[in-house]
């Protein structure tokens, strides 16, 4: 961090990071099922909040 001298733990990210990618893909999951046009960009969002769930 650039703001002070503490590095932020792993598992403080894990804690944090984890359930926001779960949401962000839940949440883009839903916007898909709900629109009645799709869209490529809320597909890309939803597959990239999805790898990002996968691997944080």
């Amino acid at each position: 961090m650039g703001f002070s001298e503490r590095d932020i733990p792993a598992e403080y990210s894990v804690i944090v990071n984890t359930p926001l990618a779960f949401f962000f893909t839940l949440l883009f999951l839903h916007i898909n099922n709900e629109v009645e046009e799709t869209s490529l960009i809320l597909f890309v969002l939803t597959w990239l909040a999805l790898m990002l769930s996968l691997y944080v």
